[in-house]
C-alpha cells in the first residue's frame, strides 16, 4: 500500500530552511538561477520535486501574497502585522532594525514575527508543491505549460521608437526580399514615434508580418507606411501578389499583436494586397518613479488583472524624461529616489505645462499628505502599499 503524499510528506526544518535562503535572495538573480527548492518524494520510485530558483521565487511572492488576502487583515491584527513585516523586509529591502521602528514593535517582536512569516510562507509553498507532486506521481503533468498559454506573456512596456523598430526589422527581412528579387520602400515619419510598448513582441509581429509580405509577393517593390491616424499609427504594408493569395499571418502573430493593444487586417484588391496594423498609442500607462524593483514588482502584481501597463524609472530625471514622453494615465512616486527627491519631481512635475495634468500619487514610508498635496499629489499611500488601497486610489481618480 502507497501513503499519499501528505500521510507521508510533512513540512520540514529544512525545507523552510531552502524557503528563507530564497527570500533574503529575492533580488540576487545570479543566486536564483543556482538554487534549486527540493521537496522530498513519497515514493521512492520517484526522484524528489525539483524547482529551479527563478520559478521557486514565484511561488514564494505568490505565498507572501496569500497572507495578505487571509482571513482578518484588520491593521491592528498579527496577521497584518507579519504581513507588513514579511514585505518591508524582503520586498522594500529594509533592515529587520528600521522595520521594527516603521511597526512601533521591539526587535525580538520583529524577528519573533519574521520567522512566524517565513514559516507561513514555506508551508504555503510546500502545499502547493505536495499538489504538483500528487499531479506529477499520478501520471499526471503539473510543469506542461500549453504553447498558446506561454504567449500570452504580460508584455513589458517601454518607451519604443517606432521608426527604429521598423527599421531594425526591415534590415532583418532584407536578405529574403533579396533572395526573392523584392525590394522594400520604406516611408516613415521625419521625427521619431515614442510610443509605449514592448518592443521585443513588437519586433516579432511586424518581423512575421514582413516576411509573410515578401513570401507572397511579386519581384518588384513592396511599400512600407507608417502613418498617424487620429491619434495612432497606421503600418500599411502594401505589395502585389502570386494571385492575389488570401494567406493569413500565422496565429501567434496574431496573438502577440493583440497582447499589445494592435489590431491587424489585411485587404485584397484587384491588382494588391494590404496588411494593415492598428497601433495602439493610448495604452493606459502608469508611470512607477521607485529605485526599488521589488515594491515595482509587487505594483504588477496588484494591477495584473487591470488594464494598466507600468513603466518604471529607478531615477528622478528618468522619471521626469518619462512623464514628458509618454504622457501616463498616473505616476506612483516614491520619495526616497536617486538624483532628485520625490518632493522635487511632484514641483517639477506639477510646474512643467506638459506634465501637470498628470496625477501623481505618493507612495513612501515618509507620510506627509499636507506637504504632498500643497506640492500637487491627488492622494498619498503609505508603505507598505496594500492592493486595496491601490485600487481604491487609482479608481477615486477615474484611472480604473
Amino acid at each position: 500500500m502507497v501513503n499519499s503524499p501528505d500521510e507521508d510528506l510533512t513540512l520540514s526544518r529544512d525545507f523552510i530552511q531552502q524557503v528563507r535562503d530564497l527570500l533574503e535572495h529575492l533580488y540576487d538573480f545570479p543566486f536564483l538561477q543556482k538554487q534549486v527548492l527540493v521537496l522530498p518524494s513519497s515514493e521512492t520510485a520517484h526522484p524528489p520535486l525539483e524547482i529551479p530558483g527563478q520559478k521557486a521565487r514565484k511561488f514564494i511572492l505568490d505565498a507572501l501574497e496569500k497572507i495578505g488576502v487571509e482571513k482578518d487583515l484588520s491593521f491592528r491584527s498579527s496577521q497584518a502585522r507579519i504581513y507588513n513585516l514579511l514585505r518591508l523586509h524582503y520586498i522594500e529591502g529594509m533592515a529587520i532594525q528600521q522595520v521594527a521602528q516603521e511597526l512601533d514593535l521591539s526587535q525580538r517582536q520583529a524577528y519573533r514575527d519574521l520567522r512566524s512569516g517565513d514559516e507561513r510562507i514555506a508551508s504555503i509553498v510546500w502545499e502547493n508543491l505536495v499538489n504538483q507532486q500528487r499531479i506529477r506521481e499520478t501520471g499526471g503533468s503539473a510543469e506542461a505549460v500549453p504553447e498558446t498559454a506561454q504567449l500570452q506573456t504580460e508584455p513589458q512596456f517601454q518607451p519604443t521608437d517606432l521608426n527604429e523598430l521598423i527599421g531594425v526589422v526591415c534590415n532583418t527581412v532584407r536578405p529574403l526580399a533579396s533572395q526573392r528579387s523584392v525590394s522594400v520602400d520604406l516611408h516613415l515619419p521625419e521625427h521619431p514615434v515614442i510610443i509605449p510598448t514592448d518592443a521585443m513582441i513588437a519586433r516579432q509581429v511586424i518581423t512575421g508580418l514582413l516576411s509573410l509580405a515578401i513570401q507572397q509577393a511579386l519581384s518588384g517593390s513592396l511599400v512600407v507606411h507608417l502613418l498617424p491616424q487620429n491619434g495612432e499609427y497606421l503600418l500599411r504594408i502594401i505589395f502585389q501578389a502570386h494571385g492575389l493569395s488570401e494567406k493569413m499571418p500565422d496565429p501567434s502573430v496574431n496573438l502577440y499583436a493583440h497582447n499589445l493593444g494592435w489590431s491587424l487586417s489585411q485587404q485584397v484588391g484587384a491588382d494588391q494586397v494590404e496588411i494593415a496594423v492598428k497601433i495602439n498609442t493610448r495604452q493606459q500607462t502608469c508611470l512607477v518613479i521607485d529605485d526599488h524593483q521589488g515594491f515595482i514588482e509587487l505594483l504588477e502584481r496588484y494591477l495584473a488583472d487591470h488594464a494598466l501597463h507600468i513603466v518604471a524609472a529607478n531615477n528622478g530625471p528618468k522619471g521626469i524624461e518619462l512623464a514628458q514622453q509618454l504622457q501616463p494615465k498616473v505616476v506612483l512616486l516614491d520619495v526616497m529616489v536617486p538624483e532628485m527627491d520625490g518632493w522635487q519631481i511632484l514641483q517639477r512635475l506639477h510646474s512643467t505645462p506638459t506634465t501637470r495634468a498628470i496625477p501623481v500619487v505618493i507612495c513612501s514610508v515618509f507620510y506627509d499628505p499636507d506637504l504632498a498635496f500643497t506640492l500637487g499629489a491627488v492622494d498619498v499611500l503609505k508603505k507598505p502599499v496594500r492592493k486595496e488601497d491601490l485600487v481604491a486610489a487609482l479608481k477615486k481618480i477615474g484611472i480604473l
